[in-house]
């Protein structure tokens, strides 16, 4: 979060909570409103029957009311006895009495109660998701019961909403005729009815009493057409109707709160009934932010105190009005609950408590009510117990236990375990990698900063990973889940004691004692990062397509999803489809259909016999062994093969299509000896079984004895560990022993023997057959002195082990001060990093029977031309510099000159040899280079190939 929840102040000791933040709604109280309620109906008593009085007679008071509801009509009046018409007529007067003191106190106070208890208090640490609650009365306010200045002083006790008694009347009372006794609705009726109108005093169609709807005698009859409006006409949108300003409940300096939907709506209505909206929430000291649909997070100025405003426009859909709430900011009072500086073990009591743990690993216990517990410095456990509570860790690594109600848990700095429980709990894990567990309700979990765990559990569950990598699980109910930043893990499926017990009903169904159910049709968004959906705890088949943004299946309900990469799923035979990204689509058990579509994907089937699909892009397939063989130690014997037909413990017969793009048939994770041909398109060994191979250009063996050959075109074929055969066929190829003794064969084409270092071992001894082509011996991993001879065939190094080349006409050197030594053939060499030294041991070397010139590639400061044992044979050469144009070149001396060819300049280094300068021999530098006698060793000593060879 960009502020601390909990802002302290200067001085820490006064830094605490107060203890009666409001006043406590009591018995005396709601006997209070049951007593007032008594005075108006005796009252309306008296009034009424004192206009009866005064009138004479049974004849009923006439005064305008709101309605008479659904009153039922008495029966017809004998001649003779009790004047029971008189009696209900004075029972119909007191009801119109009391409709008509409702209508008196809407129209004074200005507000439409409602049907839920006292009004709602302002601000609440609760979240209100606009379904009814029907374990409390009211939503309870922050921390503690409130009484704000909506509250209308009475428990247990609202007036009827308006439009429970239908549509006001323009006439009062009642007046009788010849048809009916009562108000009439469709029909010619004796009682009060609805029939094709509105009931009451507004009569139906057809009615036939004073207040008739059509066709009717009464004086206020309704019209022909079948809308709700009074002349016929479609009526327009009315805009939010606003009753007054809200009134927030109090807060509290440094402070934060959380401002709910419904308290910046409490004083608005919409005549036409349209959903309510709010925009543009303003504050005119602090700061306030949205948290989630329908919540604000309110933070105050540190140290402000007194009222504090908030402006917003309300919006039906169609029109807006402006609104605005107050909430006033007080100073912490002096109660309260107080620990020290060490460890304290604090009890709440059964009222609501604010308690300061301050420092110390502390143990903090709410009880009832609705508390407010500040952990302070040091590891803390807090337990809220009964009531509605909020709880700040703070520093240290805190435990937070909401309990029973509906909870705000506030992590703070340190690495924290947040646990919701029974309740509708907001849990925000704040700084460090935290633990958060929104147990039953309907919860909302925000990590925020660091890597954490979220739970939802049971309840439609609001679950929000913030910045870092996070594990993220909605648990059952239909939840949504946020990953937010980071690569972030999205848990869906059964738990993992579900999974358990499902394993096990597949080999025992005795010991399966739960039903299959999903766990809710959730909305999960991956954000920024390379996230995951992981069902992998799923048995039965899952269907997941992330272009389509869909997942279902009979465990994990029907669930959509953005942003998300990668998918791993479970047991069942499932369907996993990518999009344009880079996916990772993981099958395991189970016949699995995989198709990557676009982008570079990872994919791969598991056990079972998979059909896998790369799609478009560069494309990697993994080919995975049995569960058994991938750990552990492991001798020779486990690369041997039975040869027996059986293959009850692979990974089933696969397809696989690489597609379009370089693609990876990728075995590096086998152990055993397996067989792969991209030309006959097939890949066996004992742990995958019998697969179909397609669209390669790559494949990676594993740690047996492979046999693995390219196609028809520029392969990369890697035998990874053990004594690998290796052919590369047509094109040119790459290829890499790895570890063990390895045989490779280039085959047609211009290949590269790759060598792969492994720090502190060598690569073991490899026999390289170039064949056909310019073949080059790449050694540019190795990071200490290699020798590569290409006129003897050799390569040694302490990380390469000695090597046998043929055919090899390249060679390039590492990182450390290589010798490179040309043969008869035309070579190009390069020395890499590193003081190099370039041999030309024969005049063969550079003549190359005519057929061109060999070329230094490399060439830079530090590296020198050894040309000592031609020195020697011909009996002499010095260095002559460079040739001028036209200069006829001298006999003996090494002269050079500069040439520029299609693919850039080349320096030409060139020395004449014998008097009838026949023997004109020269060589190639890449770049333009002035070159000095420093470059070139000449004097007949032991060559460095020579001294290098011993040390190696």
């Amino acid at each position: 979060m960009d502020e601390k929840l909990i802002l302290k102040r200067p001085d820490s000791q006064q830094a605490v909570a107060p203890m009666n933040r409001y006043e406590i709604a009591d018995k005396p109280e709601r006997k209070r409103g049951r007593m007032l309620l008594s005075a108006l109906f005796l009252g309306g008593l008296g009034s009424v029957f004192a206009g009866r009085d005064e009138a004479g007679g049974n004849t009923p008071a006439h005064r305008p009311g709101l309605g008479d509801g659904e009153a039922m009509a008495p029966e017809a009046e004998p001649e003779t006895g009790p004047d029971l018409a008189g009696a209900l007529d004075v029972v119909n007067d007191v009801a119109d009495y009391f409709r008509e003191l409702m209508a008196d106190f809407a129209l004074t106070t200005g507000t439409v109660p409602t049907v839920t208890g006292r009004l709602r208090a302002s601000v609440r640490l609760s979240f209100d998701d606009g379904r009814p609650d029907p374990g409390f009365v009211d939503d309870r306010p922050l921390q503690q019961k409130a009484r704000s200045a909506n509250d209308n002083g009475l428990d247990n006790f609202s007036f009827p909403r308006l439009s429970s008694f239908g549509n006001l009347p323009s006439t009062g009372g009642r007046k009788d005729d010849d048809d009916d006794d009562n108000t009439g609705g469709g029909g010619d009726d004796d009682n009060d009815g609805n029939g094709n109108g509105n009931g009451g005093n507004n009569g139906g169609n057809n009615g036939g009493n004073n207040n008739g709807g059509n066709n009717g005698g009464g004086n206020n009859g309704g019209d022909d057409d079948d809308d709700d409006d009074d002349d016929g006409a479609t009526r327009s949108n009315r805009l939010p109707v606003v009753t007054g300003r809200n009134i927030l409940a109090n807060g509290f300096m440094n402070l934060s709160a959380i401002i709910l939907l419904d308290d910046l709506l409490a004083n608005t209505l919409d005549p036409d009934g349209d959903r309510l909206s709010i925009a543009n929430l303003t504050v005119s000291s602090g700061s306030v932010r949205a948290y989630s649909d329908g919540m604000w997070l309110y933070t105050p100025d540190r140290g402000d105190l007194g009222e504090v405003t908030f402006s917003y426009t309300v919006s039906d859909g169609s029109g807006s009005v402006a609104n605005g709430a107050l909430l006033s900011l007080l100073d912490w009072p002096a109660n309260e609950i107080k620990g020290t500086e060490g460890p304290d073990v604090l009890l709440g009591t059964p009222r609501a408590d604010i308690i300061a743990a301050l420092g110390g690993d502390d143990i903090v216990y709410g009880r009832e009510d609705d508390d407010l517990i500040l952990g302070g410095t040091g590891n803390d456990t807090l337990l809220g117990g009964d009531g509605n509570d909020t709880i700040h860790g703070e520093d240290g690594d805190d435990r937070l236990f909401g309990g029973n109600g509906n909870d705000i848990l506030f992590g703070g700095a340190g690495n924290d375990q947040l646990y919701g429980e029974a309740g509708d709990d907001i849990l925000i894990g704040e700084e460090g990698d935290d633990t958060l567990s929104g147990g039953t309700g309907d919860d909302r979990l925000f990590g925020e900063d660091g890597k954490d765990t979220l739970e939802g559990d049971a309840g439609d569950d609001l679950v929000d990973g913030g910045s870092e990598d996070d594990r993220l699980t909605g648990g059952t109910g239909d939840d949504t889940v946020l990953s937010g930043a980071g690569n972030d893990v999205i848990v869906t499926g059964p738990s993992s004691e579900e999974a358990r017990l499902a394993q096990a009903s597949q080999t025992s169904p005795a010991a399966a004692t739960t039903d299959t159910t999903d766990d809710g049709d959730d909305h999960y968004s991956g954000g920024t990062g390379f996230d995951t959906l992981d069902a992998s705890t799923t048995t039965n088949t899952i269907v997941v397509d992330l272009e389509q943004g869909t997942a279902s299946g009979e465990e994990i309900g029907s669930d959509t999803l953005d942003s998300i990469e990668a998918v791993i799923a479970g047991a069942g035979d499932d369907q996993l489809s990518g999009d344009n990204q880079n996916n990772t689509l993981l099958g395991n058990d189970g016949d699995d259909t995989i198709d990557g579509r676009d982008g570079n994907d990872t994919l791969a089937g598991g056990r079972g016999d998979d059909t896998v699909k790369g799609g478009n892009g560069n494309d990697t397939v993994l080919v995975q062994a049995k569960a058994d063989t991938q750990d552990g130690d492991h001798d020779d014997d486990d690369r041997q093969s039975d040869d027996d037909g059986d293959h009850a413990d692979d990974d089933g017969d696969d397809i696989y299509c690489g597609g379009d793009g370089i693609d990876t048939l990728d075995m590096s994770n086998l152990i055993q000896t397996v067989l792969a041909d991209i030309e006959a398109g097939i890949a066996e060994g004992e742990e995958i079984g019998e697969d179909r191979i397609e669209g390669f250009e790559i494949i990676l063996g594993g740690r047996g004895d492979d046999r693995i050959s390219g196609g028809r075109g520029d392969d990369l074929l890697a035998g990874g560990g053990g004594d690998d055969r290796l052919r590369g066929r047509d094109g040119d190829d790459i290829l890499v022993g790895g570890a063990g003794d390895d045989e490779l064969e280039g085959g047609d084409g211009n290949d590269t023997f790759l060598v792969i270092v492994v720090p502190g071992s060598d690569d073991s001894d490899d026999e390289i057959d170039g064949d056909d082509g310019r073949d080059t011996y790449d050694a540019s991993a190795a990071t200490q002195a290699v020798v590569i001879d290409l006129d003897r065939g050799t390569a040694e190094g302490v990380e390469i082990g000695s090597d046998l080349l043929t055919s090899v006409e390249g060679a390039v050197g590492g990182k450390g001060d290589d010798v490179l030594v040309a043969g008869n053939a035309v070579n190009f060499l390069a020395g890499g990093a590193g003081a190099d030294v370039f041999v030309f041991r024969t005049t063969a070397s550079l003549a190359n029977d005519g057929s061109g010139r060999d070329e230094i590639r490399d060439f830079q400061v530090g590296d020198r031309v050894d040309l000592s044992k031609i020195a020697e044979a011909i009996g002499g050469l010095v260095f002559g510099g460079l040739l001028q144009d036209g200069q006829a070149p001298p006999v003996h001396q090494i002269t050079f000159y500069h040439e520029t060819f299609g693919d850039g300049e080349r320096t030409v280094v060139r020395t004449v040899i014998d008097l009838e300068r026949d023997e004109d021999l020269q060589f190639l530098i890449a770049g333009r280079h002035e070159l000095t006698e420093q470059d070139f060793i000449l004097a007949a000593t032991e060559s460095p190939a020579d001294q290098s060879r011993d040390t190696v």
